[in-house]
């Protein structure tokens, strides 16, 4: 109970040094009789959130689900979107070119939880002043570890990356995760340096070593991994693996269709994929102060980390704030951590 109210405390926490400031004054008037559009391939902000921005703007939010991040892309570059909803490595990537500035000084900064917090560098492109900012955290998704509870229980009760690397069960994650949550436990360990595994993406000589203690640890031990793209559910419910590194509504699916699974974030802290607001330079200049309202909302009501994965039914609120938000990946280091789980995984 305790850890579920610093959860509800970090909410309060976020809606009363934000909210206020959006909807006094000016801006809730002018935004009042306008509408945005809000263009997503991943996952939105859910219903109760829509319903309680109408309420408070009487701003309307028409939410368009696209095919694939090119068709965000498309919809952005046509002037049909005024927000997007792109993954954190997918909106740096475009840059200043697609992307309009939003003023921090507009933004409930001070409501962000640290997890958030953390990645403000990242929130705009080179050359930009510092209240200049492209992305703007939204939401994110999480891997955690399930289990057959009639196989397997973890040692000590949280279980660690490294039992889905034991070789004595099977064990089934995205390629990409496995490596990176193997990292995590090295830095657990001190085999890596706290932090080193973030900071080689970015970092190329540091990535160098990083791959490489990372393979070493590894290679040994890949026999036994399915390492793919999706399906981990499907595998712990027939039994074909003991393990998986899988989200959190694929495991509350499996176990509600009667797979005896449990699931639980790594003790090493999960890993955050960020999904963020982005306003495209082809926008309307019309609907930039509903934009800013809106996203300005969306961070205060949850400090920035609204999930859109299902992962806190499942997930104790202390693992939620402490989780590990990935960083944008340089192209070096996405060549370095392809070929590494080429070698590792075949």
């Amino acid at each position: 109970m305790g850890q579920i109210n610093r959860r509800n405390l970090l909410r309060a926490a976020a809606g009363s040094l934000a909210a206020p400031a959006l909807l006094q004054g000016g801006r809730a008037t002018a935004a009042a009789t306008q509408s945005i559009t809000l263009v997503t391939a991943c996952a939105a902000p859910d219903a109760a959130t829509l319903d309680a921005f109408i309420a408070a703007t009487s701003v309307t939010v028409a939410v368009i689900r696209a095919r694939d991040a090119d068709a965000v892309t498309r919809a952005m570059a046509d002037g049909s979107a005024d927000l997007a909803v792109l993954p954190h490595d997918a909106a740096l990537r475009l840059g200043a070119a697609a992307l309009a500035p939003l003023d921090a000084q507009d933004l409930p900064m001070n409501a962000l939880a640290p997890g958030m917090a953390t990645l403000a560098d990242d929130w705009r492109v080179p050359g930009d002043a510092p209240d200049r900012l492209r992305w703007l955290p939204a939401g994110w998704g999480a891997d955690g570890i399930a289990w057959r509870t009639d196989r397997w229980t973890p040692w000590g009760g949280a279980p660690s990356y490294a039992d889905l690397w034991d070789g004595s069960r099977a064990a089934f994650g995205p390629a990409r995760s496995m490596l990176l949550g193997a990292g995590l436990h090295l830095e657990h360990t001190g085999a890596l340096a706290p932090g080193a595994l973030w900071a080689a993406h970015g970092d190329a000589a540091l990535a160098a070593d990083v791959w490489a203690r990372i393979e070493a640890w590894c290679a040994p031990r890949a026999a036994h991994i399915r390492a793919t793209g999706r399906g981990g559910a499907q595998a712990l419910a027939t039994g074909t693996v003991d393990s998986a590194l899988i989200d959190a509504r694929a495991a509350t699916d499996a176990a509600r269709r009667g797979a005896p699974l449990s699931f639980a974030a790594p003790l090493e802290g999960a890993m955050a994929r960020m999904m963020g607001f982005v306003r495209p330079t082809a926008a309307a200049n019309g609907s930039l102060e509903a934009s800013t309202t809106f996203a300005a909302f969306v961070m205060a009501r949850d400090g920035g980390m609204a999930d859109w994965s299902g992962a806190e039914a499942m997930m104790d609120a202390e693992a939620l704030i402490a989780m590990h938000p990935m960083p944008p990946e340089s192209p070096a280091h996405a060549a370095r951590r392809k070929a590494a789980s080429v070698r590792i995984f075949g």
